[in-house]
């Protein structure tokens, strides 16, 4: 670790292939990265910049887990999203498939199950009681129960609780990781990834996560000719029949290969952009990567303020249209929860703030409108229709709601 932490050091040093007159800023802005206290179930507590061992780092990163019991179900009718879910699935499967459909799936309970997302800005305290049950809190205020589904409830929490020690912590050990804007007086322990990246359906430009794990300086690139921290790259391109040739910042080049961080076996290339939200490339799309220095860690926690929940317009397909709050997909009803979908290889996070329309197509795809005025047609998951529960309409006082299912919304707007 202290190596790596030298090496940037020193090719901190070196200017910016894109801009040559500039030199690398020497401090480093620590108000992106993830900062709080750690509480042991023995009654330590340690404070610093934590790490979600060797991934999530930054405010804008995503946790995820699995909710359980799910928000807002007490206002739909499970039978009738039973019955929906099963004529979807008839109207495209076999008799053996029905037969099979019909044995596995005869609770109405069993047929709704979603995912928990949010940004780690948006989180206040996460808990664990002695009993192993996870509580987040958000900065709105609402608890939700949740397990499983990914590392982020498992994993080895790392604390700095300077710029270059740090310290491992095994989630049995925790009681409670609450979280907070680091001093202005803190040295975090690297730089964050920061560029723009070509792929054969657009570019992209932006902070970087390499394999969805390496988004610091300090992180390593693996392969069999030579360990590199990503603080000596200045760019990465995938060639054609798999080699993939690193340029670095110390001017040599080189032809890596023999790891998942540099062949098929790369679990993608994520782009957290200011307009479209997270993109995540596959690595058949990803060309290039070429970073791009004093571009600062990113937004800090005062930046997730907006608690504001989700409301506007549905427009059904009689014509008929409803106004209020709302809650999309039994799981969505605030501004920054996130819609999920995928286009040609790349797959979008979208905090719901940067939305303004979302229209059905055919096949159980969307067309998403953004307030910035850009539009995406995304598929391929349950927030893009196929498995969607619909639209939740609620009242005033959200004590009652009128669900209109997905098959019949022509649009829903989303109020700014």
């Amino acid at each position: 670790m202290l190596r790596t932490f030298l090496i940037w050091a020193l090719s901190a040093l070196i200017l910016s292939p894109l801009d040559p007159q500039s030199a690398v800023a020497q401090s480093v802005p620590a108000e992106g990265f993830i900062y709080g206290t750690l509480t042991l179930q023995n009654g330590t507590q340690h404070t610093g910049f934590l790490r979600w061992e060797d991934e999530e780092a930054f405010w804008d990163d995503l946790f995820h887990s699995r909710e359980n019991p799910l928000p807002w179900t007490e206002f739909a009718d499970l039978k009738a999203l039973h019955r929906e879910k099963e004529k979807r699935y008839f109207e495209t499967h076999g008799m053996v498939d029905r037969l099979k459909y019909a044995l596995h799936n005869r609770n109405p309970d069993d047929n709704i199950s979603r995912l928990f997302v949010a940004r780690f800005g948006d989180i206040e305290v996460i808990t664990i009681d002695e009993d192993e049950n996870i509580t987040v809190t958000l900065n709105d205020g609402s608890n939700h129960q949740v397990a499983g589904y990914s590392n982020d409830v498992s994993t080895d929490i790392l604390v700095y609780s300077n710029s270059a020690d740090e310290a491992s912590f095994d989630w049995d050990d925790l009681a409670e990781i609450r979280f907070a804007q680091a001093p202005a007086t803190a040295t975090p322990y690297a730089q964050r990834l920061y560029g723009q990246v070509s792929t054969s359906r657009g570019d992209f430009e932006g902070f970087i996560q390499w394999d969805k794990s390496e988004c610091t300086s300090i992180d390593v690139l693996d392969s069999d000719q030579e360990d590199l921290a990503m603080g000596e790259i200045r760019a990465l391109t995938r060639k054609p029949g798999g080699e993939v040739i690193a340029d670095l910042v110390d001017g040599r080049q080189l032809s890596l290969s023999g790891s998942n961080d540099v062949n098929s076996g790369n679990r993608g290339v994520v782009v957290e952009t200011a307009h479209l939200g997270r993109v995540t490339i596959a690595w058949e799309r990803f060309r290039q990567v070429d970073f791009l220095l004093e571009k600062g860690s990113g937004p800090g926690r005062k930046s997730y303020t907006d608690n504001a929940g989700l409301s506007g317009h549905v427009i059904a397909e009689n014509g008929q249209q409803y106004s209020g709050p709302l809650v999309y997909d039994l799981n969505a009803a605030s501004q920054h929860d996130i819609f999920n979908g995928s286009r040609e290889g790349l797959d979008y996070d979208i905090p719901f703030a940067l939305i303004k329309a979302i229209t059905p197509l055919p096949d159980d795809a969307c067309q998403v409108g953004f307030h910035g005025g850009q539009v995406l047609e995304l598929s391929e998951d349950k927030d893009t229709g196929a498995n969607s529960t619909g639209v939740l309409i609620f009242d005033s006082e959200m004590t009652e709601a009128h669900r209109v299912p997905w098959s019949k919304i022509t649009e829903v707007r989303f109020a700014p």
